[in-house]
């Protein structure tokens, strides 16, 4: 039972430091936003997040935009995620550097969670660390980071764990 944890505890550590050395760039140097300057990020959640999230750190949350039109509730708006739980971070953080640790956090998670599925299987726990990186760093969560898609990378942690 021991052996067990001993050598899940070490997969997860062997995923938090490549995940950190993916991501340190951002994670480490404090001015940079982890996104293509004319992606989604900038364009519409960045602006949607600073009005749920900014606010927050003021210790009131915005549930309307008034900016669009003649206003709309941010409360239901499905870029915006504000009962994910993990979305703590962004009352802890200033809004870019919450977005950055949100992109290391839910790709860390994902990696874990796929390595808890491929375990469950029947798998090694090589093969499952094998196939935890790979879908940590395959196409899908690296082109939606790019982009900016941060709710599409706040689902992939769960998939697994359905």
């Amino acid at each position: 039972m021991q052996d067990k944890k001993l050598k899940g505890l070490i997969v997860v550590a062997i995923l938090f430091i490549i995940t950190l050395f993916f991501y340190k760039d951002v994670i480490f140097l404090k001015d940079k936003l982890l996104s293509h300057f004319e992606c989604d990020i900038y364009n519409g959640v960045f602006s949607a997040d600073y009005l749920i999230f900014g606010a927050g750190a003021n210790g009131k949350i915005n549930l309307w935009n008034p900016y669009i039109f003649l206003g709309e509730p941010l409360i239901n708006h499905p870029t915006n995620a504000l009962f994910y739980p993990l979305n703590i971070i962004f009352f802890l953080f200033p809004l870019h550097l919450a977005i950055n640790y949100s992109f290391f956090l839910n790709t860390l998670l994902s990696g874990i969670a796929i390595y808890l599925y491929i375990r469950y299987l029947g798998k090694d726990c090589f093969s499952s660390l094998v196939g935890a990186i790979i879908f940590m760093f395959c196409a899908i969560p690296l082109l939606h980071s790019y982009a900016g898609h941060l709710q599409t990378l706040q689902t992939l942690p769960w998939l697994p764990l359905l």
